[in-house]
């Protein structure tokens, strides 16, 4: 028997020495982190660097941004969990090995009744030393739990069901910020031309000026100064532009899982754009409560408070278990199936009282159900909302877009009225930086109100859902 038992310590030892020998380091950052984002294979730079379209750009958003990774990791960690839920149904086995060797009397007395080797006569207040080897295979199935595997199951699949939903809501948004970011971009460099012809003008108007000045003309050192003054705000208005391009290209490029430096070139192409849409509030308003990826996440949530409910009602329900055994013990290590051991046996588990906290848990599930509904509610009208804002948006950026066009007109005509007006000495510099001020903020108000006009079209597919489903070639 010394020698068996040897055996089994040298095993367990050189098992645990084996779950110790764990290298720490594998376990340090800079060993888990995945490959840095500022490494790109050049195949991909040159596809990034490329004349990319509108659709390009939405597909590679969905293919690379890091919180559409995230979502769709999440999707394959619940489907997992469903699997888990499911083997909730199958029997539990498990092998049991031990070594002993003792000299308590109720350790002899079993023992040797499992060996088949109690002898007549022994004195159980001292019975002397047993050794035994045990080897036992354990069969665990539960028959009845209230419905809880059965609830857990439903639960991982509504919850797997709640993930898919959460990554078309985030396509959804996605596609509408990539859009967005696509004609703020546009937007950004039309400023800078606008703000570039700007200053040309200026800058044209005061070296006439300077030159009327120096020939001794009726152009008065005021005027000059009052020239210098805007064509500083010109220029100042150039830079501000420039940067206000660079910040959205780096926000472009942190929306494509991209690092903030890099340069994306982008062509003309917003053909992803022709989409169809209703043009009616009403009929966009009822394709919305029924497509809206965040409306049914909120169904999805009610159904989970109301199976976290049943969850709570089964907790006063009985547990019906059945168990098995079979397995063998001796001294020597032998396996004779002559005197192997088994058992078989069926049990009932109920829960009686436990400090009323199964019926406190009960009334918490149904104020989160109740919670769960209000939410429900709220959100409706969320979607509700989010729809008319958009109808709104759209009728307010084309009927701005008509205005603007209007306003550019006239503000061209008058610059040139009044620039004639100066130089013939009819008004003075206060009346000529005035219109051209007019005409500048027109062009601006008339390309922001373009660009509008084309992201409201962008909100309205959002708010309806259309975006969350739709695939990009």
């Amino acid at each position: 028997m010394w020698k068996n038992l040897y055996k089994c310590c040298y095993i367990a030892v050189c098992l645990f020495v084996v779950s110790c020998n764990t290298n720490r380091d594998k376990y340090v950052y800079e060993n888990i982190k995945l490959p840095s984002h500022f490494e790109h294979k050049e195949a991909e730079v040159k596809k990034i660097n490329s004349n990319m379209s509108l659709a390009q750009l939405v597909k590679y958003v969905l293919a690379n941004n890091k919180n559409i990774k995230q979502a769709e990791l999440r999707i394959i960690k619940s489907s997992y969990l469903t699997k888990i839920s499911k083997s909730r149904f199958l029997p539990t086995l498990d092998l049991h090995i031990e070594a002993m060797r003792s000299n308590r009397p109720s350790n002899y007395l079993f023992k040797s009744i499992d060996q088949s080797s109690l002898q007549a006569g022994v004195d159980f207040n001292n019975p002397g030393i047993i050794d035994n080897f045990g080897t036992d295979l354990r069969l665990n199935y539960n028959l009845y739990n209230g419905g809880l595997d059965l609830l857990n199951q439903w639960q991982a699949q509504t919850g797997l069901s709640l993930q898919r939903l959460n990554y078309q809501s985030l396509s959804n948004t996605l596609i509408a910020s990539v859009i967005n970011a696509w004609y703020n971009l546009k937007a950004a460099n039309d400023y800078i031309c606008i703000a570039q012809e700007s200053a040309k003008t200026i800058s044209v108007q005061l070296k006439h000026s300077q030159k009327r000045f120096s020939a001794g003309g009726d152009t008065l050192k005021s005027d000059i100064l009052a020239l210098q003054v805007r064509l500083a705000q010109a220029e100042e208005s150039i830079l501000l532009a420039k940067n206000n391009k660079a910040l959205l290209m780096a926000s472009l490029a942190t929306l494509m899982g991209l690092d903030a430096d890099r340069q994306i070139i982008l062509s003309d192409d917003d053909s992803f754009c022709n989409y169809k849409y209703p043009n009616a509030y009403e009929i966009g308003l009822k394709i919305a409560l029924q497509t809206r990826p965040e409306l049914k996440s909120w169904h999805k949530k009610v159904e989970l408070s109301a199976i976290e409910k049943e969850k709570a009602q089964s907790s006063y329900m009985p547990k019906l278990n059945l168990m098995g055994s079979v397995g063998f013990d001796d001294a020597d290590m032998k396996y004779d199936f002559s005197n192997q051991n088994w058992m078989i046996a069926l049990g009932v588990d109920w829960n009686i009282f436990n400090g009323m906290s199964n019926y406190n848990n009960l009334k918490s599930a149904k104020i989160a159900l109740k919670e769960a509904l209000r939410a429900d509610e709220q959100a409706t009208l969320m979607v509700q909302l989010d729809v008319k804002k958009a109808y709104l948006n759209k009728l307010a950026s084309m009927a701005r877009k008509k205005v603007t066009k209007t306003a550019i007109k006239a503000s061209a005509e008058n610059l040139k009225l009044v620039q004639l007006q100066y130089r013939e000495g009819a008004v003075d510099i206060t009346r000529y930086l005035q219109a051209e001020l007019a005409l500048t903020s027109a062009k601006l108000h008339n390309v922001e109100a373009g660009y509008e006009c084309k992201k409201a079209y962008a909100q309205i597919m959002r708010s309806i859902g259309l975006f969350a489903n739709r695939r990009i070639k």
